[in-house]
């Protein structure tokens, strides 16, 4: 009866914002048409740093600026001081700021979490449905990464009567493994927004498998891209430099990576026959990352940069790193990451090495395809014994990299990933080719 009761509330709360809106219902566009217009819903959008922007950016280059909206609340109130990228082309909607329950360390915080979760439902998904009511959008795609935007978009589909894809980034229930109340209310909120969405979107293998389990759906997989750019074809000999060998990381460093990176140090101090240090290339602040510990003679903190310069930045790297915390409750979340470094580091034909679980994405991956050296397990004599086998096993290094070049073009090509996202949501993706490829002179990677 409760559940009967939820049903009825939720329609008339959707009907209430059909007349304010002065939204009627509508006949959906058909399948496969060309005058489909589809919006991302976001807070993670071209042209912020994270990863998920750059992947959006990557999907949406190349297609014609009608076709799609982008709508979401920014996440910093000076967006500049997060742009990382050039803008898409396509018309963005920005939301305005909501309001929520002022959280205080107390006993009684993830009470309050979730009620603002739901504060933030109900704000957000009529706010997503007034920017686009005038847009003539048929799909609206819901991304993961925040805890609002997934079961708001469902909210701001159903008042504007148009299509929903849910596309897990990250695993969305796991995300807040830190929180379990809240990962409690969101497993929840993830099985009925998922049974009911036209489709879901999965970034691997593992994710798809996570979601046929729990939700018992199948998705459709679009995995994160390379760059629009022909970068390597062939791995380069390691560059000569004084005596330094270089593990490089770059992107946004966070509390999966926290504890991992600590263990990096304490391992590379343990290096004997080699002069290492790690290079981290993040917006993050150095004072930030030594509050958490990240500090040593064997780290140099850089700042973030632009696209164009970060393949070569990785590219003169003697080892990329994916470090991942091994911490059990944070289990759920690594086992399915398709972290989007993963395209770009395999493009550059560099030694990879990832520390993660051998039962998880990036470890299955990397293993199977050997195009990287997994190190399962937080261990800072096997992560120094790892080092020290890269800097002596040329034979190695150059059997990692060229696997790398190799599936960099066959699984990540950026064309082949936007052909897959346009035909999972029944957009005419023919068209689209011939748009993207005569604006990146593009033959494949």
């Amino acid at each position: 009866m409760l559940r009967c009761g939820g049903r009825v509330l939720f329609k008339a709360m959707v009907r209430t914002q059909q007349w304010r809106l002065g939204i009627r219902d509508r006949q959906r566009v058909p399948e496969q048409s060309e005058c489909i217009r589809f919006a991302f819903s976001t807070r993670f959008l071209p042209p912020m740093w994270s990863g998920q922007a750059v992947v959006i950016g990557r999907l949406l280059d190349g297609i014609p600026p009608e076709c799609y909206r982008l709508v979401g609340q920014p996440v910093l109130p000076q967006s500049e001081k997060s742009e990382f990228m050039d803008p898409l082309p396509g018309k963005r909607l920005a939301l305005r700021r909501e309001w929520y329950i002022p959280i205080l360390r107390s006993p009684v915080a993830e009470f309050f979490r979730v009620i603002n979760l739901f504060l933030g439902i109900i704000q957000r998904g009529p706010a997503i449905a007034r920017a686009l009511k005038n847009e003539d959008v048929d799909t609206l795609i819901g991304c993961s990464g925040d805890v609002v935007d997934p079961p708001a978009a469902y909210l701001a589909a159903r008042i504007l009567g148009c299509k929903l894809f849910l596309y897990f980034f990250d695993d969305y229930t796991e995300q807040w493994w830190a929180e379990p109340r809240l990962r409690s209310v969101v497993r929840r909120v993830e099985r009925v927004i998922s049974a009911r969405a036209d489709g879901l979107i999965s970034p691997n293998e593992y994710m798809q498998r996570e979601l046929r389990r729990r939700c018992d759906r199948e998705s459709f997989i679009v995995r994160n891209p390379c760059p629009w750019t022909a970068f390597a074809t062939t791995m380069e000999p390691l560059a000569e430099r004084d005596g330094e060998f270089k593990l490089v990381f770059t992107g946004a460093v966070y509390h999966l990576n926290y504890d991992i990176l600590q263990t990096v140090l304490k391992a590379i101090a343990k290096v004997e026959h080699a002069n290492v240090k790690l290079h981290i290339y993040t917006a993050q602040p150095a004072s930030e990352l030594a509050r958490q510990g990240l500090i040593s003679p064997h780290i140099e903190i850089h700042p973030h940069v632009q696209p164009n310069e970060v393949l070569a930045l990785q590219r003169n790297a003697d080892i990329l790193l994916i470090p991942f915390s091994f911490r059990p409750e944070a289990s759920g979340i690594v086992r399915s990451a398709a972290t989007a470094k993963l395209a770009d580091y395999l493009l550059t034909g560099r030694p990879i090495m990832a520390l993660c679980p051998e039962d998880s994405f990036l470890g299955w991956y990397l293993s199977t395809h050997r195009c990287g050296l997994v190190v399962p397990r937080d261990d800072v004599d096997l992560v120094a014994s790892q080092i020290e086998l890269l800097i002596g096993d040329s034979r190695r290094r150059e059997e990692f990299g060229s696997n790398a070049i190799e599936r960099a073009h066959g699984d990540f090509d950026p064309l082949r990933a936007q052909t897959d996202l346009l035909r999972a949501i029944g957009f005419n993706h023919d068209r689209v080719r011939k748009t993207a490829t005569t604006m990146h002179g593009y033959a494949g990677l």
